[in-house]
This record gives C-alpha cells, sequence and structure tokens, in this order.
C-alpha cells in the first residue's frame, strides 16, 4: 500500500517557486513562497513540528504522582484498554500505559518535575513491561507477511485517529485532576468503526458487513447513500450557493451542509434532529489520513472522520478510503454523508 504525498508535492513546488523568484532578484515574492513551503510542511503532515504537536502534550501536575493518576484512572476503560504501570525509555521512574492494541496503539504518561508527559508512542522496544502485562505485546499483529485490505488499513487508520483523541482527553482529565476536580468517566471515547472504500463503493461496519451503498453523480445528486435492500437513506444535493449543500433522509429534505465563511474550516449541519458542526483538526501522519474532522451535536461530540483521497493497494490500485469513528450511532448516515461529500470535493487528487 501507498500513498500519494500531496503536501509534499505542494511544498516543493512551493518551494521551487521561491528559488524561481529569487534566482531573478525577486526577494520579497522568493520570502513569500519559502514561508508558505515551511507553513505546508508544518502544518499539512510533512514535519515533525505537526508530529510532536499532535504525537506528544504536556501540562501542570504539582500537585499529583504517578501513583495518583493510577489510582485514579485504573477502572477506566478506553479503545485500547485500561492503563498498566510501566516504565518507558523517554521518562524517569513509573509510568502509566494504555495498549498497546495489535497496531501498535500506546499511550505513555509520566510525572516529571511537577510536569505531566504524555505521548502516543511508536516503539515498543523502548517500554519495559511486567510479566503480568506479556500478552498485550504478544498480540501485536506481525506485518511480515500480513496482507494490507482497504478494511484492514481502515482498522489501522481508525485506531491511530482516535489514538490521538485519546491522548487530548486524557490529558485533559490530568488538568482537571491537578486542580482538584475528578471526572474520570468508567469509560473514555468508545466508538464504532465505519469504513468505505471507492473500490467496493460500500460502507461498512466493523464487522465488515454492508450497511450504505454510496453513489455519486447521479439523478442530480451530489451523493446518495442507499441501505442494503436499495432503499435510498440519505441524498446530498448542490445549492446555487458556493459551499452549500441540500441534505434529504428517507426522500425528504431533513437539512443543509454549509461551510462557514471563515479562515477556519467549519462545516455547519442544520437538519431535524438538531445541528451537526464539523471542525477540522490536523492530519494524523500516522495513519496517512487527512481531511479529518470532529463532529459535535449541539455541542457534544459524536463522531470523528477521516479519509485518505489516494491509496494504492497491490491488488486493486488507486482507491480512495473514509473512516468514522462514531460515538453515537444514532446518526451514521449522516456522518457517512458529509465525509463522503468531502471526499468527493477533493476528488481531483485521485
Amino acid at each position: 500500500m501507498r500513498k500519494l504525498d500531496v503536501s509534499k508535492i505542494m511544498m516543493i513546488l512551493v518551494a521551487f517557486m521561491g528559488v524561481l523568484e529569487l534566482s531573478v532578484g525577486k526577494f520579497i515574492m522568493a520570502g513569500i513562497f519559502f514561508i508558505l513551503a515551511f507553513a505546508i510542511y508544518r502544518n499539512g503532515g510533512a514535519g515533525k513540528y505537526a508530529d510532536k504537536a499532535m504525537y506528544e502534550k504536556e501540562t501542570d501536575a504539582q500537585n499529583l504522582t504517578v501513583e495518583q493518576l493510577y489510582d485514579a484512572f485504573k477502572d477506566m476503560e478506553t479503545p485500547i484498554g485500561r492503563c498498566w504501570i510501566g516504565r518507558h525509555k523517554a521518562y524517569t521512574g513509573d509510568v502509566l500505559i494504555w495498549g498497546p492494541n495489535g497496531f501498535k496503539d500506546c499511550i505513555v504518561l509520566g510525572i516529571q518535575k511537577n510536569k505531566a508527559y504524555i505521548r502516543c508512542a511508536a516503539r515498543m522496544d523502548n517500554i519495559t513491561y511486567p510479566e503480568s502485562e506479556r500478552e498485550r505485546f504478544e498480540a501485536i499483529i506481525d506485518t511480515t507477511d500480513f496482507e494490507v485490505t482497504p478494511a484492514r488499513y481502515s482498522f489501522f487508520a481508525g485506531y491511530k485517529m482516535m489514538s490521538v483523541v485519546l491522548l487530548d482527553d486524557i490529558i485533559h482529565l490530568v488538568e482537571l485532576l491537578n486542580s482538584g476536580i475528578n471526572k474520570v468517566p468508567a469509560v473514555l471515547d468508545p466508538f464504532n468503526l465505519y469504513h468505505y472504500n471507492s473500490y467496493d463503493g460500500i460502507v461498512f461496519d466493523s464487522e465488515g458487513n454492508s450497511i450504505l451503498n454510496a453513489d455519486y453523480n447521479t439523478d442530480g445528486a451530489i451523493l446518495t447513500l442507499r441501505d442494503a435492500y436499495g432503499s435510498e437513506m440519505a441524498r446530498v444535493e448542490a445549492t446555487e450557493e458556493k459551499d452549500s449543500y441540500k441534505l434529504y433522509a428517507d426522500g425528504e429534505e431533513f437539512g443543509s451542509i454549509a461551510k462557514e465563511k471563515s479562515d477556519n474550516d467549519r462545516y455547519v449541519i442544520m437538519t431535524e434532529a438538531g445541528t451537526f458542526t464539523a471542525n477540522s483538526f490536523q492530519a494524523v501522519n500516522r495513519a496517512k489520513l487527512s481531511l479529518n474532522y470532529c463532529i459535535t451535536k449541539d455541542g457534544e461530540t459524536v463522531a470523528y472522520t477521516g479519509c485518505s483521497a489516494k491509496i494504492i493497494f497491490d491488488d486493486l490500485g488507486k482507491t480512495s478510503n473514509m473512516v468514522v469513528c462514531s460515538l453515537d450511532d444514532d446518526y451514521v448516515v449522516l456522518y457517512a454523508a458529509f465525509q463522503l461529500l468531502i471526499l468527493n470535493q477533493y476528488s481531483w487528487l485521485r
């Protein structure tokens, strides 16, 4: 499997334009191009700056110890299991560790000099674990002869995206604990995974069941979603206004999707079921996911979505992939309709 790295290509092209401008003495224009190239490098998924900001965080912890954190978190379930106490080469002393799962999703939390440091760990050889946790590491998938399919890639990508979400939510709980507020839930960020690939044209659930068939540009609609029996579940149509769409459910007008006129990549989805917003967040580089959104309903997070506009699988060729990590399955059709609409807007990348 290979992915077209659009960010790197754009960065190189913009930097090349800067060199051309510099060669003819246009220093101001050259500077603008170089700054733009660096911005793409930093924020578009190409550099370690974006990686560090996403995968490593810190906060004050002068009122906490690792033992206190363990007491607070030990019973909290997460998508990668409960925490345990181990060691990591980047830390002095004991740390809390969540995971790893089969895809090496692992979060490490430690305290040093009154600061809590948390990271999504990528290298398992940096971790020292007790015998009681050996089974976790033995369950890691051996990718030597592992065939990568759209479904397997989607699970990999979905868990990588949710690990970033989990890291953010854990560090927020640490901040609250440091302030004397214990709001640790019994379960943090539980989700169900749904995925789509353009080769099949189907949205699948985590068990591999077909739940939606997706058709683009049919009967005047940008996107039509039908269930396994052929009944229309949702339809998206363009309006005369740019970045504004009508949303239909079961053949009836259900609401609208509109991009906000601002510097932020943010959509507002007005429906009969409530107001949804979709706010973008950074590319998840380890999963080659971009065009990612956090979807909220009336202010409460209900899903995280992401996609890769172009991936090359050995047996299938070029495909587009989408993942939906749903925290509330009542609106899965809406999440899929929104993210597939976004994917269609970037069809020029395919």
